[in-house]
Order: structure tokens, then C-alpha cells, then sequence
């Protein structure tokens, strides 16, 4: 009897282990999930703890089969099975939900400059895209960078059906990465790095090139600001690469001691701007007109403040150049700073930009401790000084420097030509055009000689819309752009210095440059503002605001949950 009484608590133990084993295999399976959900790879350990729980759980199911099945026939257990089946659709109901929303969602940057959201040049770019465009990352799952890539792409795919979005392990999924390289026809990618494919073109992104590493300075040696992450800069310049079926040559002149795109000199050097060129794709070129002919597949010609004189051949070259749709931007500088005249002043104002080399514009300015200032710097903050025009209509809010700028007025073309001027720059109401230039260390504004403000330093030419009858009434409406003749586009600044090294700097600078070479190569598309600093807010905490906040969080507000919890006991006794 006694070995009977034993072998029947044995059994009696081996079941309820078994069946306390059921939940618990479910638990482990459950668990591998998590741990493969949560680290986004599904290796060794959340694979084996899936198949171990569920294993573990079926063979403890079909051991107490039986009373598994007479459990479920009692009116207790039919209760409990009803209701855990209301909890399941419950959730199966909230699951769905959230399904529908991951799919069918609208994403709102409520930062207040974008710092989620994509700028409008890049969107301008995604719009215009025609056929799709794959963009793979290859990157190891540990580093750091990956989250705000893939953050970053997620606002491609969202903002354009044209955007391909793949992420490959190049640790896990080695053979997917032999049949990308195959067929990208590429040797080989470095690991973490990005790839834009169109086609048959592609273009590799690597981590380093999208991080801007900041570094001790002489003023501040004992701290660094944390890198900056540019990736949409590099991503968006990456599409605009592998779409474009030839890229656009720029060509510099030279022979006239302009400033060269080559010359890395803090004050005199354009390298920034041949940086930001080669960016989106654009070929830079020099060339020497007394030399060379224009070549046909020159995109966009470039005069950056010349200081000896075209001849007449070279002008006559120019005018060749835009009699056969040609596109030409001209920056130029006073004859105070000059000191000798470029010689396009006549053949500019044939085009509709009269420019007056002989004025250098100055600007008064508050700044403190000093007070109120006189310099040749202009600073312009938007509004009315970004006339409409299709380079500034992006730039409301921009803000540009420009120093030692002469003024250029939009006026009335050759009638021949079948062009039109208008203004794109203007100063403010501070500012004046200088005429004498023999008291320099104390300029002061001459209503009798010099010109008052505000005054324009930039004009845009370009073909003359036809009209067409107002179906309103009124004056005539210019024909939509469909309609628009072919014909020069031209771009005259009389500032050369706001593009140089040490003030190209300036965002507003970068995006009116870019600007005006985008709308001379009629790549409206790629017009936009480029990518803006954090927005970082401090919030500074007087000694009695600091005392109030913990007052009211550390005492008044559990003071005031007691209070009323007593409250309610005393009216519940009575």
C-alpha cells in the first residue's frame, strides 16, 4: 500500500509540474519575441527560446490532455474561457487598430524649425522624382548612427512614393550583400554607409561624410559641442546625383583677376562655393575668354568680381553667349574696393541692369555696446528686402550679409532683346549709396550727392512672358510657364564678397547663391532652404520660481490629495 501511496504522489507531482510548465512554455516562447522584436535581430537566443517554449508547451498540453478536456466541460471553466476570449478580441480589436494607424498615418513636425521634418528643397527634389529610387542601408546594428538614419528615412518614404527604403545586416545577411554589390556592379561598401541607387547608377553615402564633428577652439578648449548629424544634406544630394542624366558644368572665368573657385584663402577664396557646387552634383570649370570660345555644354558661365577690364572680343562673346539661350551670373564690386572698372557696365545695361560702380552702399547699423554704426556690411532679414522672384520666394525668413556692394537697378531692356528686369535684392531704409569717399573713417549721408535708400543690389533677367486677356477684367495676365518663350537668363549682383570664404558661411548667403545658379540652370526643383541648427531652449529659474515649483509639487499637491481622501471618509461615515 505504502509503494502504491508513493508511485500515486509521484504521479500526482509530476502533474501539476506539467501543468504549471504549460503557462510557462507560452511565457518563454512569448519572451523570444519580445527579445527578437525588441533588438531587431532574430538570432540564436530569441529563435531558441520560441521553439523551446513551444515545445515545452505542446508536450505538457498532450501529457494532461485528458484533463485538459475535462477541465474544460465545468461551468467555471466554460466562464473563464469566455472571458478570456472577450480579453483576446479585445485585443485582437486594439492590435488591428494599431496596425491600421502604423500603415495609415499622417507624421507632424511640431518643432519650430523642422528639426523632424525635411526641408523644402529636399521635398522639392522628391517631387520631382519620375521613376523609383532604392535607398539601402548597410550598417552594424550597434552603432549609434543607425537610429537617426532610419529615423531620417522613414520621412523619405513617407513623403514620396518613389522612395524605396531597405536595411540590410551586413554581418547576417551576407549574401544579400553579394547581390546588391552585383548588382550595383560594385567591388565592394563600406559598413555603415548609405546607398542611393537609380537604375544602374548609384552613389555611396559613408556614416563619416554625414557627420559634422565639432572641435575645441582656442576660445573654448575644455568642451566640444556634440557632432552634428547631416545626413538629409548628403541623401538629398545623392538623388539629385544619380537622377540626373549629366550633370551641369559651371564655368569661372578668369584673366581678370576674379576670385577662383580653387582658392582656399580665408577672405579671397570661392572653395566654399565650389564645395557647395560639386554637392549637388554640379561640374566646375574655368575658363579664359581671351583664349577659349564659351563651349556649348557650358551650363552656367561665371564672373566673380573682375578687376581689369573686358575686352570687346570677350563682350561680344557674352552677347553671343545669351543670343543662343545662354545663362550668366555677374558679381562685381565698387571702384572703391575695385579700383579699376570690370568694362560690362555698358553691355549689362543693355540686359536691364544698370549697375553704378562708382557708389558704394553703406548701412547703419545698432550694435552693442557701441550704439548705433556706420559699415559696408548690410544685413537683410527678409520681408520687403527679398522682392518676389523664384530665387527668393524660399528665403521670407532668410537672413543675408552682404559687404562692399555697389547698386544695381532693374531698368527696361533693349527692346529687341524680348527681355524683362526685376529687382531680387533691396536694402533697408538705413542704408545709402556713398559717393565721397575722402572722410571713409566718418561717412555721413549727403542728401545733395549721395543716393538715399533703400536700393537694389541684385536683378534677374529673363525672357518677357507673353500675356494673355484677364478673365477678370482688368490688366493682362501673364501666360502660364508652359507658354513661357526660351531665351538668356541672367543674374547681376553687385556684391562678389557675400559668396567669398569668410561670409558664405552665412546660411541666407548659401541659400541665394545656390538659388541663383539653380534658377539660371532652370533646376527650380533643387531650389529650397538648406538644413537648420538645433533649436535649443534653456529655460533659466529664478531662486523664488525654483521654490515655488517644489513647493507646489513636493507638498502642496499631495496636501491636496489627503486632503480631499479625507474628505471623502468623512462624508462616507456620516
Amino acid at each position: 500500500m505504502e509503494v502504491i501511496a508513493v508511485a500515486e504522489e509521484r504521479e500526482g507531482l509530476w502533474q501539476i509540474i506539467t501543468r504549471v510548465l504549460i503557462p510557462v512554455g507560452l511565457l518563454i516562447a512569448g519572451s523570444g519575441f519580445i527579445v527578437g522584436t525588441v533588438m531587431d535581430e532574430w538570432g540564436l537566443l530569441p529563435k531558441g527560446l520560441i521553439i523551446g517554449g513551444l515545445v515545452v508547451m505542446v508536450a505538457c498540453i498532450a501529457i494532461n490532455f485528458n484533463w485538459i478536456m475535462s477541465e474544460i466541460s465545468k461551468r467555471r471553466t466554460l466562464i473563464g474561457i469566455n472571458v478570456m476570449i472577450m480579453i483576446a478580441l479585445a485585443l485582437f480589436v486594439l492590435v488591428a487598430v494599431s496596425m491600421i494607424n502604423v500603415r495609415h498615418y499622417r507624421r507632424i513636425d511640431m518643432t519650430k524649425k523642422k528639426r523632424f521634418g525635411l526641408s523644402s528643397q529636399t521635398l522639392s527634389v522628391l517631387k520631382g522624382l519620375k521613376e523609383p529610387v532604392r535607398i539601402i542601408t548597410l550598417y552594424d546594428p550597434k552603432n549609434g548612427w543607425l537610429y537617426e538614419v532610419k529615423d531620417l528615412l522613414e520621412e523619405y518614404d513617407y513623403n514620396s512614393d518613389k522612395v524605396k527604403i531597405e536595411h540590410i545586416n551586413p554581418f547576417l545577411e551576407k549574401a544579400r550583400t553579394q547581390q546588391l554589390l552585383k548588382e550595383l556592379k560594385l567591388d565592394s561598401i563600406e559598413v555603415n554607409s548609405v546607398v542611393v541607387a537609380y537604375g544602374d547608377r548609384s552613389k555611396v553615402i559613408k556614416n563619416a561624410d554625414m557627420i559634422e564633428e565639432s572641435f575645441r577652439t582656442p576660445y573654448n578648449p575644455y568642451s566640444e559641442e556634440p557632432p552634428k548629424f547631416r545626413g538629409e544634406e548628403e541623401i538629398t544630394a545623392a538623388i539629385i546625383s544619380v537622377t540626373e542624366e549629366k550633370p551641369t558644368k559651371i564655368y569661372f572665368t578668369t584673366g581678370h583677376k576674379e576670385r577662383d573657385p580653387e582658392d582656399y584663402d580665408q577672405n579671397r577664396g570661392y572653395s566654399e562655393v565650389r564645395t557647395l557646387l560639386k554637392r549637388e552634383n554640379y561640374e566646375i570649370e574655368k575658363i579664359d575668354l581671351k583664349k577659349q570660345e564659351i563651349p556649348e555644354d557650358c551650363g552656367v558661365l561665371v564672373i566673380a568680381g573682375p578687376r581689369s577690364p573686358f575686352t570687346e572680343d570677350e563682350i561680344d562673346a557674352l552677347r553671343d553667349y545669351l543670343a543662343d539661350e545662354g545663362r550668366l551670373m555677374v558679381l562685381l564690386e565698387p571702384l572703391y574696393i575695385a579700383k579699376r572698372s570690370s568694362g560690362l557696365e555698358d553691355f549689362l545695361r543693355e540686359y536691364g541692369a544698370d549697375v553704378d560702380p562708382s557708389v558704394l552702399v553703406m548701412n547703419k547699423v545698432f550694435i552693442l555696446p557701441l550704439g548705433v554704426r556706420v559699415t559696408p556690411e548690410i544685413y537683410l532679414s527678409g520681408g520687403d528686402e527679398y522682392p518676389y522672384h523664384k530665387i527668393t520666394e524660399k528665403m521670407r525668413n532668410e537672413r543675408t550679409v552682404f559687404l562692399g556692394a555697389c547698386p544695381v537697378e532693374a531698368k527696361e531692356p533693349d527692346e529687341t532683346l524680348g527681355l524683362t528686369s526685376k529687382t531680387i535684392i533691396k536694402t533697408s531704409d538705413a542704408s545709402w549709396g556713398e559717393t565721397d569717399f575722402s572722410n571713409m573713417k566718418n561717412p555721413r549721408y549727403d542728401s545733395g550727392t549721395d543716393k538715399a535708400g533703400p536700393l537694389s543690389i541684385a536683378v534677374a533677367v529673363e525672357p518677357k512672358a507673353p500675356e494673355q486677356p484677364s478673365p477678370y477684367g482688368g490688366p493682362p495676365m501673364p501666360a502660364p510657364d508652359a507658354e513661357k518663350p526660351k531665351g538668356p537668363r541672367l543674374v547681376v549682383v553687385g556684391c562678389v564678397e557675400f559668396a567669398s570664404n569668410s561670409y558664405s558661411g552665412w546660411p541666407g548667403n548659401q541659400d541665394f547663391f545656390m538659388n541663383c545658379i539653380g534658377w539660371l540652370a532652370a533646376k527650380e526643383t533643387k531650389l529650397g532652404i538648406r538644413a537648420k541648427e538645433l533649436d535649443i531652449r534653456r529655460v533659466t529659474l529664478t531662486p523664488t520660481a525654483s521654490k515655488a515649483i517644489f513647493v507646489i509639487s513636493i507638498i502642496a499637491l499631495p496636501l491636496l490629495g489627503v486632503l480631499l481622501g479625507v474628505g471623502i471618509w468623512v462624508i462616507r461615515r456620516h
